[in-house]
C-alpha cells in the first residue's frame, strides 16, 4: 500500500511542524531547523514492504540532529539506506563524516546520534530512503559502523541504481 502527503494543505509555518512530527513519527525523533520555516515545502511517498517500506521525501533545505536523549527516548533500531536524488547532504555519523551527492548511496543508523545538512543549491533536496531494520540484517555491527554515513559505490557494478547525472 502506498501514501503520498504533502506540506500544501498547510500554511507554511504550520507545514514545517507539520513536517517535522511526521518524520518523528513515521521515521525517527530529530531535532529539525530550517531557514525556510516561513516558506517551507515537502513531499513524501512512501509504500509498505512488509516490515520494512520505502519512501521518496523532497523539502525544502533543512538540517536534522538526532542525538543520545533522542535515542533513548525512542530508537527503531534500524538502518536507513539512502539515495540522493536533489540537493547535496553533508552528513555525519560514528565520525564518518561525507558530501554526498546526486546519484550517492549511504546508509544510517538510528542508534547513534546523526547531524544532516540538506543543503540549499537551487533545487529541493530529495532522498528515497529505504527502512532496514537492524535485527534483520545478520551484519556485524563492527563493519556496519564503518559504512555509517559514507557514499558507497552507487555508479558501477550492482552498486548502479540511477541515470548518470
Amino acid at each position: 500500500m502506498s501514501a503520498s502527503v504533502s506540506t500544501m494543505d498547510f500554511s507554511a509555518r504550520e507545514g514545517f511542524e507539520w513536517w517535522a512530527q511526521m518524520i518523528d513519527e513515521a521515521v525517527m525523533r530529530v531535532s529539525i531547523t530550517s531557514p525556510y520555516v516561513d516558506r517551507f515545502q515537502a513531499t513524501t511517498t512512501a509504500i509498505q514492504l512488509g516490515d520494512t517500506d520505502l519512501a521518496t521525501f523532497a523539502f525544502s533545505p533543512l538540517s536534522a540532529r538526532r542525538d543520545a536523549g533522542q535515542i533513548r527516548r525512542g530508537d527503531p533500531e534500524d538502518y536507513f539506506l539512502f539515495l540522493v536524488h536533489g540537493s547535496s547532504i553533508g552528513m555525519e555519523q560514528r565520525r564518518n563524516n561525507s558530501l554526498l551527492r546526486v546519484g550517492d548511496l549511504a546508509v544510517f543508523d538510528s542508534s547513534h546520534p546523526l547531524i544532516s545538512e540538506f543543503r540549499d543549491e537551487g533545487r529541493l533536496p530529495e532522498v528515497s530512503l529505504l527502512r532496514l531494520p537492524r535485527a534483520r540484517l545478520p551484519l556485524p555491527q563492527d563493519r556496519m559502523d564503518r559504512l555509517l554515513s559514507t557514499a558507497l559505490p552507487s555508479r558501477t557494478g550492482s552498486g548502479r541504481c540511477s541515470p548518470p547525472t
